[in-house]
């Protein structure tokens, strides 16, 4: 029987628009990654997800949300 768990170890990092990493996760024993970050100004930042393992699952699915407040 196949496990119901993720396979593929992730790491998610947040960058500012200038490029400068604001905060990541990088969970090992875990499949699943939680950014948490209080924005001290407006503008675009970006998620940049990385595989970080040899573990693959060729059948996994990938998928993040977000919440802005």
């Amino acid at each position: 029987t196949k496990s119901s768990l993720l396979m593929t170890d992730y790491d998610v990092f947040l960058y500012d628009f200038s490029g400068n990493l604001l905060t990541y996760s990088n969970s090992y024993q875990d499949v699943v990654d939680i950014l948490t970050y209080t924005a001290t100004k407006s503008g675009y930042y970006y998620m940049k997800i990385y595989q970080c393992s040899n573990r693959v699952d060729p059948v996994e699915t990938l998928g993040y949300a977000y919440s802005v407040n």
